[in-house]
């Protein structure tokens, strides 16, 4: 969570690193969908760091996964 927010006051300080990383392997970045969330907190269990996803913080990263998954096997079958 601590990263998200820093994030989305500074801007993202990874792209760099995402775009090599993209030549070799899928990427699917979740941070741009966690930002946009009303309330990045709901997302993450309390704590000091919000390390942990919430269930709803599951539920949004699962399903991103799970759709990202199945554009991944029907373009490389």
């Amino acid at each position: 969570m601590q990263d998200l927010e820093l994030i989305k006051v500074h801007g993202t300080y990874y792209k760099d690193f995402m775009k090599n990383l993209e030549s070799h392997t899928n990427i699917l970045d979740l941070t741009n969908v966690l930002i946009s969330q009303d309330d990045i907190r709901k997302c993450y269990t309390y704590d000091m760091y919000g390390g942990h996803l919430s269930k709803l913080g599951n539920e949004i990263v699962s399903k991103l996964i799970a759709k990202k998954v199945r554009s991944i096997m029907t373009t490389e079958v």
